[in-house]
């Protein structure tokens, strides 16, 4: 069972904007929600989690839509 902590539009806009982040805010709420998985990285620092998906972001700006696409596909090989 995959547990995600959501982030809310206004603590994804303030972090965006103290780390001028210029983009997508929703795959940034993506990004810094999938991060906050990685609790042993990050020991649950919201700036963190925002770090690293900006960064992956910066690399691939659909990087979290592709993960996203890779766990409905799992899923939908579980239930086949």
């Amino acid at each position: 069972m995959i547990i995600r902590k959501a982030f809310t539009e206004k603590q994804v806009e303030n972090v965006a904007r103290r780390l001028n982040f210029i983009g997508d805010l929703e795959s940034l709420a993506i990004g810094m929600t999938i991060e906050s998985e990685r609790d042993d990285i990050t020991h649950g620092s919201v700036m963190l989690n925002a770090h690293i998906a900006i960064r992956h972001l910066k690399e691939n700006k659909y990087y979290y839509g592709k993960i996203k696409m890779e766990e409905k596909v799992r899923c939908t090989e579980r239930k086949n």
